[in-house]
């Protein structure tokens, strides 16, 4: 028998493919992290393909901003949701394949500046809003401006007083080890359009709240990343900051704590990053997971924009509200939620219950 295995980046090329598919229709087709198969060089290497059997893989199927891609991936594979087969979290816990955890999930308000350009993108968004069925219409432009507003939330400069919030509670926990930071990539600009890496902003803050906490960081594929995770595991290095490098494939065993600064509403990121923290060790009795949910602001009552940003709310609450549903501290964590909640009239229960 033949076995192939291949990256996504190789089986794209014309080269594999001018050989493959001579031999396609004779092989079964395992597409790991198959989401990847919605993107466009993809879809168009595959969309002729005659490989019969075809079996896909993946914590995520459908593709945030992506209806097309999501499409795609559902026929090729003839299936759409529940699909044929569904491991869900809460079983995986069940039968202990993964950890326990404690989950923090903590409300971030935009500040002034932020707001406003939050406000006017919102604005703009408003015309390709249906309010009947609580969607936005199919539009490019949707997804420009999608995209320039979750630019704001990703980078919301209030992300880092709450790190430092947490890296004191944490002190208090005493778990000041094993920690995965996921953080915003990119750069944020001042007045002067001065530009200053993200990750430095966040090396600064924790060297200023814990001058003794050795920190490193993961991000960009040229570092050697085996040497960094075995530095992190045998607890060298205490806090390991990376961006979405260490989304798929990776397997930190280790990791205990884990603090999430990169909001950026895709269910699927947050998946993967879960994923990371829950996995099983033996020197680890249950994970704790900081997760900074960004808001505009709890105070700001804009009628106009209320019923548009109650449906986003709405769908970060069933993202936030399943995992805080199945955490050891589940009140904790619906307390924390409470605020929003009443201000957007949603009940964190009801959501759950219709997941």
């Amino acid at each position: 028998d033949l076995v192939i295995i291949s990256t996504y980046a190789s089986f794209t090329t014309t080269k594999f493919q001018k050989y493959f598919n001579k031999i396609e229709s004779e092989f079964i087709l395992i597409a790991d992290e198959a989401h990847n198969m919605g993107a466009k060089n993809i879809k168009a290497s595959i969309k002729n393909s005659k490989i019969q059997k075809r079996i896909g893989l993946s914590a995520t199927p459908k593709r945030v901003y992506d209806i097309e891609g999501t499409e795609f991936i559902d026929n090729f594979f003839n299936d759409k949701e529940p699909y044929t087969y569904s491991f869900t979290m809460k079983e995986a816990m069940e039968m202990d394949f993964l950890t326990n955890y404690k989950y923090y999930p903590v409300l971030i308000e935009l500040n002034e500046e932020e707001l406003e350009k939050y406000i006017e993108i919102s604005k703009k968004l408003l015309r390709y809003f249906d309010f009947d069925k609580g969607e936005f219409k199919k539009d490019p432009m949707v997804e420009k401006l999608l995209l320039l507003r979750k630019n704001i939330i990703h980078k919301a400069n209030n992300k880092i007083e709450c790190f430092k919030n947490i890296l004191l509670e944490l002190r208090q926990l005493n778990k000041l080890k094993y920690i995965f930071t996921y953080i915003p990539e990119g750069y944020v600009y001042d007045e002067d359009g001065g530009a200053e890496r993200m990750l430095n902003k966040f090396l600064v803050a924790g060297h200023e709240i814990l001058p003794n906490l050795k920190m490193n960081s993961y991000i960009a594929d040229g570092q050697n990343l085996n040497d960094l995770l075995r530095g992190f595991s045998e607890g060298k290095i205490d806090m390991l900051f990376a961006m979405k490098m260490l989304d798929e494939g990776v397997d930190v065993p280790r990791a205990e704590v884990g603090i999430f600064a990169s909001s950026t509403g895709n269910p699927r990121q947050f998946i993967q990053r879960r994923g990371r923290l829950l996995r099983k060790h033996k020197d680890k009795p249950f994970a704790t997971i900081f997760d900074m949910v960004v808001i505009p602001r709890l105070n700001d009552n804009n009628a106009e924009l209320f019923n548009m940003e109650k449906n986003l709310v709405h769908n970060e609450l069933r993202r936030v509200g399943y995992f805080a549903s199945l955490a050891l501290n589940f009140y904790d964590s619906k307390q924390a939620l409470e605020q929003v909640c009443f201000k957007y009239n949603l009940d964190l229960d009801t959501i759950i219950n219709e997941l």
